[in-house]
């Protein structure tokens, strides 16, 4: 039996699942952790998948109705749970279902205000008391686990006390530290490690035609197929000149068109928008931090702003890059909790033009 050929990445979990299946060794739960953007969430809907194909030759097959129903999420027997606010609609959450169809890999943009709710933890306990429907194995897949409010973990728990013995439980999550011990305990916990360029590329080369600037993109998200697929959901170009815009104003002492690009910036009220600019900031500073370091001008990820970094390294090389890397850390996690953006991202532009000028001053005298 062939299993998971299709799935490019994670050849480890492949596997350790293949054995298991063919050695019918299967744990009632499992627990996929690992950085962002490794595939945890696709490969749960894999394994969903060839636990309940019809096919004799290869599973999953994709073709059969067990797979086509696990695919666009109609299986009666395999349930998706993933963070969502209490006042989200029903057709916010089919529209994104629709997306994740589509894309598995992609992620359901959420902040600090999205959590597993107890609701959403009833509904799995009160469907696990019957036997599958239609399924040879129920699955139950709940994405970035770790957002489960204290009610919800308390509830989950007594699945995983006394689980049925037809039903496989799937958490996700980026965080493990977040997971409750005693969760964390009745699992089975299979890491996913950061992928290469190569299995990123392959990944978003089934969904797109790889070229110059989508190899640009993969490295600039750090072959993280979340942030990949969610930059390509929205205007990158546009990005991109924002954030040289920003870095051009602090290191031109231009705090009056710093602010008004923080404006812009800011503009649409949306934290995941201004999340993805600081991950380019990053991005921006590592070039330059690798530039100044290993003077190796193809390590450059910002390729179209190749020159520019060039010069930014010829005159702020010598500044404390980390620091300048860790206070944008810092501004990430304070959005990720709620802070203004607006503030943030005008308390970051002193700060980094405050070790720009330190720099600058010494290089004169």
């Amino acid at each position: 039996m062939d299993y998971f050929s299709k799935f490019k990445i994670q050849p480890k979990a492949k596997d350790y699942f293949k054995n298991s299946i063919e050695n019918n060794r299967l744990a009632h739960a499992y627990l996929f952790y690992g950085p962002e953007g490794t595939g945890k969430d696709a490969f749960a809907l894999e394994l969903a998948k060839a636990l309940n194909c019809q096919n004799d030759q290869m599973r999953p097959c994709y073709t059969c109705p067990s797979c086509e129903k696990i695919a666009h999420f109609h299986h009666p027997d395999i349930h998706y749970i993933f963070p969502i606010m209490k006042s989200i609609g029903a057709d916010k959450i089919s529209e994104y279902l629709k997306r994740k169809s589509a894309n598995p890999y992609i992620s359901f943009a959420n902040n600090s205000n999205f959590a597993i709710l107890i609701d959403q933890i009833r509904q799995l306990k009160n469907e696990s008391k019957y036997t599958p429907h239609e399924a040879q194995r129920k699955v139950y897949i709940v994405s970035n686990a770790d957002r489960m409010n204290n009610a919800a973990a308390n509830s989950f728990l007594k699945i995983l006390e006394e689980p049925p013995d037809q039903l496989s439980i799937i958490l996700t999550s980026s965080n493990l530290n977040a997971i409750p011990v005693t969760i964390r305990s009745r699992c089975h916990i299979i890491y996913f490690p950061m992928l290469n360029y190569k299995q990123a590329e392959a990944v978003v080369g089934m969904y797109m035609k790889i070229d110059d600037s989508l190899k640009e993109l993969i490295l600039l998200n750090e072959n993280n197929l979340n942030r990949i697929f969610n930059t390509l959901d929205q205007e990158f170009g546009e990005k991109n000149r924002l954030v040289y815009d920003y870095i051009r104003y602090i290191a031109g002492d231009d705090m009056f068109n710093l602010t008004e690009i923080v404006e812009k910036m800011t503009a649409a009220r949306d934290r995941n928008y201004l999340l993805d600019l600081l991950n380019l900031l990053i991005l921006w500073f590592k070039d330059v931090f690798h530039l100044a370091n290993l003077q190796d001008e193809s390590k450059i990820i910002n390729s179209n702003l190749k020159e520019n970094i060039i010069n930014f390294t010829r005159i702020y090389g010598n500044s404390n890059i980390e620091a300048i890397v860790d206070l944008i850390d810092r501004s990430i996690y304070n959005l990720q909790h709620n802070a203004n953006g607006k503030i943030v991202l005008t308390v970051l532009g002193f700060r980094i033009r405050e070790y720009l000028f330190k720099t600058e001053l010494k290089n004169v005298t």
